[in-house]
């Protein structure tokens, strides 16, 4: 069998199967590349051994699959983050709260504004992830939620 001198990949693959720079990794498209590049370019008095490119073939099958594999779960994490986070946000749907946001100062310094205390009537999750409740239809960040408090009370954390 002949050889292709030269062929080398330098990435790190990612999920589409190219590679970054800065690798030493072969990614789906390089090893695909380089298996056609073997093919054109081999000795017809000396072809490649049929074991080694089936291993060859088996390989390139094995690595998309892991691939597929890969970006499957990523869809599927995500799905349940997404899900987690709307689960996590609904639990305060007509629960008092106490709000304390920040602003940043004339100095440069963080500031808390007065606390502001009332029922959240809903919840809005946008597509950035950015959690937001709706206390007397004014939108603040779930973030800014400092106590979770027990019904008509006005200064008692619930457990």
């Amino acid at each position: 069998m002949s050889s292709v001198e030269g062929a080398s990949a330098s990435g790190n693959v990612d999920l589409t199967g190219k590679t970054e720079p800065g690798s030493q990794d072969l990614g789906k498209d390089e090893f695909l590349e380089l298996l056609v590049t073997q093919l054109k370019h081999q000795d017809p008095l000396d072809p490649m051994d049929d074991k080694e490119f089936i291993a060859q073939t088996a390989q390139f099958s094995a690595l998309e699959q892991m691939q597929n594999l890969n970006n499957t779960m990523s869809s599927f994490v995500e799905s349940q983050s997404r899900k987690q986070e709307l689960t996590y946000a609904s639990s305060f749907i007509d629960k008092q709260v106490e709000i304390v946001q920040t602003v940043e100062g004339e100095d440069g310094e963080k500031e808390e504004l007065a606390p502001i205390t009332g029922k959240v009537e809903k919840v809005i999750i946008s597509q950035d992830r950015a959690s937001q409740i709706v206390v007397d239809g004014k939108e603040y960040s779930i973030e800014d939620v400092q106590k979770v408090l027990s019904e008509g009370s006005a200064g008692e954390e619930t457990a």
